[in-house]
């Protein structure tokens, strides 16, 4: 599953989620964004258009973290912290994980798994199985559409 695999849009009674190509296509930046709000909070998830997410979603289900903000005591708890200027840094098998400094309740995580890298902001009250969940359920049902995964 890639984000160009999820729908452009989606609006339902409990949230809305949209894919941001525009930079991409316009500016040249290297990443796709997808944005899911929920409420007031708005999840990010930026990564390259040929990224695939699912062995990111598999080594956070692995971390057995539910929240974000478990995510980020984890990091913390167990990287050598505060390097870079407030960055923390932490090894979880294969995968690098960095958390920026918060602002205003949003955590700011990079994933690095095998060349490759997932950008994530996220409250740090958001279940991150709720999100992993979404994304995946979110994926299957674009590609039901037309069985290439296109709309």
């Amino acid at each position: 599953m890639r984000i160009a695999d999820l729908p452009k849009y989606i609006e339902t009674a409990h949230f809305s989620a949209w894919r941001n190509t525009w930079a991409y296509r316009k500016l040249g930046y290297p990443y796709v964004g997808f944005y899911i709000k929920k409420g007031e909070d708005i999840i990010e998830l930026w990564a390259r258009p040929s990224t695939d997410l699912e062995p990111f979603l598999d080594a956070l289900e692995a971390l057995k973290v539910e929240y974000a903000e478990g995510l980020a005591y984890t990091v913390i708890k167990n990287g050598p912290g505060g390097l870079f200027k407030g960055t923390y840094i932490m090894k979880a098998s294969e995968m690098l994980i960095t958390l920026d400094p918060v602002e205003e309740g949003i955590l700011n995580f990079v994933f690095y798994l095998r060349g490759k890298e997932l950008m994530l902001s996220i409250p740090r009250d958001a279940s991150l199985v709720w999100l992993i969940s979404l994304l995946r359920a979110l994926a299957k049902k674009k590609k039901g559409r037309d069985g290439r995964g296109n709309c």
